[in-house]
């Protein structure tokens, strides 16, 4: 009896756990749908990784973007595709800073290559920057360089906003939810007394509602990643990727924005699951505003193990261009959700 009881809970064990964990993660994805979203609104923002390829996605597509959001990241191109750059120069600055004005020559070749859009468009940009003195990961020579970037590469200095923080670890802040402020540690969203999605939202779009409460008339859904990259996996892209849609976007044209927000290493929705997408703080202020969130997604490969963005080149030569597997991918489910506002 005591090995059939056991046998008999092991079995519900696992019914509970395919009935109510495995729907979310292994729901058919289905196809990224179209809105009438405005087009001239799209704005990005990145933490860690998400942060360096927010910069990098923000240089490169500089005519499809409004403004960015760089939470704990550097300038464009900063490890110049060597992994050494990207770890003692782009995060520890033991060998030095990033060199600003280099990286913007670099850009300006990529330009006249015709790799990237023309860097004139950054100068309508909104740039809003977060760093930590005491983030141990991205050091704040390299928000530094960061915004001496963007100056240097004309973007007006009323358009660039440099917010440094005396008490947070490397972490995507919220209000209440999360690790220890000063923490660096999974899920790397801290609680610090902080609205960091509302901050980065305000700064890019102006004034806006309050957010709505935790409990959210929109709804998350899942879509297939692979339509935009074939074989994902190969290229450090997950299977499937998240959009936060509001009530109000369903049938509105032309009143919603689209934001999309990239997570950091070891951030994705294998290695937390769906904390990204639903505890950071987007959804509500989405919600309250008519905002579509685009949550993509990256995964672990074996030249990646942390399940970062290829901001430094794991993926191929051209990772910081146009033609860069993430990058055309993450511009082609824009430009899929922005689809409605042609029709």
């Amino acid at each position: 009896m005591n090995g059939q009881s056991f046998h008999t809970r092991l079995l519900i064990g696992f019914a509970v756990f395919f009935m109510t964990v495995l729907p979310e993660w292994a729901m058919a994805a289905e196809k990224l749908p179209a809105f009438a979203a405005d087009p001239g609104q799209t704005t990005m923002s990145g933490f860690s990784s998400g942060a360096f390829l927010t910069a990098q996605f923000g240089v490169a597509y500089s005519a499809s973007l409004a403004g960015v959001g760089i939470v704990a990241g550097g300038p464009f191109d900063c490890a110049e595709g060597a992994v050494q750059f990207a770890w003692f120069r782009c995060m520890k600055t033991t060998i030095g800073a990033p060199p600003a004005q280099h990286l913007v020559e670099i850009a300006k070749q990529a330009q006249q290559a015709g790799r990237i859009d023309d860097l004139a468009n950054l100068a309508t940009q909104r740039v809003f920057i977060v760093g930590s003195r005491k983030d141990p990961v991205v050091t704040p020579p390299v928000i530094e360089s960061l915004a001496s970037f963007y100056h240097l590469a004309g973007v007006p200095d009323g358009n660039v906003t440099v917010t440094m923080r005396s008490d947070s670890g490397h972490a995507f802040l919220t209000q209440d939810f999360g690790s220890v402020c000063d923490a660096t540690a999974s899920p790397f969203i801290n609680a610090c007394g902080i609205d960091m999605a509302g901050q980065i939202l305000t700064a890019l779009y102006g004034r806006l509602n309050a957010p709505s409460a935790e409990i959210l008339g929109g709804r998350t859904l899942t879509f297939d990643q692979s339509e935009f990259l074939p074989s994902p996996r190969g290229h450090g892209l997950d299977d499937q990727g998240f959009l936060y849609v509001p009530r109000m976007c369903e049938n509105a044209v032309g009143k919603c924005r689209l934001h999309v927000a990239l997570h950091g290493c070891m951030q994705g929705r294998e290695s937390i699951g769906d904390l990204y997408y639903t505890r950071t703080g987007y959804n509500r202020w989405a919600d309250a505003n008519g905002i579509l969130i685009l949550y993509p997604q990256a995964v672990r490969t074996l030249l990646n193990l942390q399940g970062c963005w290829d901001w430094f080149g794991y993926d191929g030569p051209d990772y910081y261009t146009k033609s860069g597997h993430q990058m055309a991918a993450i511009k082609a489910m824009i430009d899929r959700v922005l689809e409605g506002a042609n029709r």
